[in-house]
C-alpha cells in the first residue's frame, strides 16, 4: 500500500541529492555543462526511469532516512502495511486518506526542492555562460591591442634596420666630405697667400 509512493518519494530525492551532484563533478568542459543543464525532457525522463530501475524499498528507505526525512508521522504509515487488525480503521497519519496526504505532502515539497536545485543550477550555468562571455570579450580585445602592438614593433624594427644600414654610409660620404672640404680650404688659402703676395709686390 505505501511502497509506491514512498518510492517515488525516494526517488524524486535521490535525484535531487544523487543525479544532479554526480553529473557537476563529471564536468570539464563547456559543452557538458549545456549537456546537463540544456538536456530535453525524454532525457530527463529517461534518467528518473534509469534510477527507478534501482530504486527498492529498502533503497528508498535508505535515502529518506540519509535526507533525515523519516518523521514519526512517515513511520506511522510504514508500519501501516504491518499492522495485523486491518478491520481496525486506524488513526492520525494511520489511516489510508492520512497516508495518502503524507505521501502527497512529501512528494511535493521533493518536487519543489528539485525544481529549486534545478533553477539554482541553470542560474549557475547562465553566470557562467555569460562570465565566459566577458572573458572572450577581453581576450579578443587583449588579442587586438596585442597584434597593432606587433605591428608598431615590426614597423619600428624596420626603421633600426635601415638605420644600421645608413648610418655607417652617411659617415663614411661626410668624412669623404670634410676631407674635400679641408683639402680645398688649403688649396684656398694658398691662393690668397700668392695674390696677397702679388698685391704687395705692386
Amino acid at each position: 500500500m505505501t511502497t509506491a509512493p514512498v518510492l517515488v518519494a525516494a526517488l524524486l530525492i535521490f535525484s535531487v541529492n544523487e543525479v544532479i551532484a554526480g553529473d557537476l563533478t563529471t564536468i570539464s568542459s563547456l559543452g557538458q555543462m549545456e549537456q546537463v543543464f540544456a538536456r530535453t525532457e525524454t532525457i530527463h525522463a529517461a534518467s528518473m526511469a534509469s534510477i527507478s530501475k534501482s530504486m527498492s524499498e529498502e533503497k528508498a528507505w535508505d535515502v529518506l532516512k540519509k535526507n533525515n526525512l523519516t518523521s514519526p508521522a512517515l513511520m506511522e504509515v510504514a508500519n501501516l502495511g504491518k499492522q495485523v487488525n486491518l478491520r481496525k480503521q486506524p488513526k492520525g497519519y494511520g489511516g489510508l486518506d492520512g497516508a495518502r496526504k503524507l505521501l502527497n505532502d512529501m512528494i511535493f515539497e521533493s518536487m519543489s526542492k528539485y525544481d529549486a536545485e534545478i533553477a539554482e543550477c541553470t542560474e549557475y550555468y547562465a553566470q557562467q555562460c555569460a562570465g565566459l562571455e566577458a572573458c572572450r570579450g577581453q581576450i579578443a580585445a587583449s588579442n587586438f591591442i596585442a597584434a597593432s602592438s606587433r605591428t608598431l614593433i615590426l614597423d619600428a624594427q624596420s626603421r633600426i634596420n635601415r638605420a644600421e644600414v645608413d648610418i655607417p654610409t652617411r659617415k663614411l660620404e661626410l668624412d669623404n666630405h670634410n676631407e674635400k672640404c679641408e683639402d680645398a680650404l688649403h688649396k684656398m688659402k694658398a691662393r690668397l697667400q700668392i695674390i696677397m703676395g702679388d698685391i704687395k709686390s705692386w
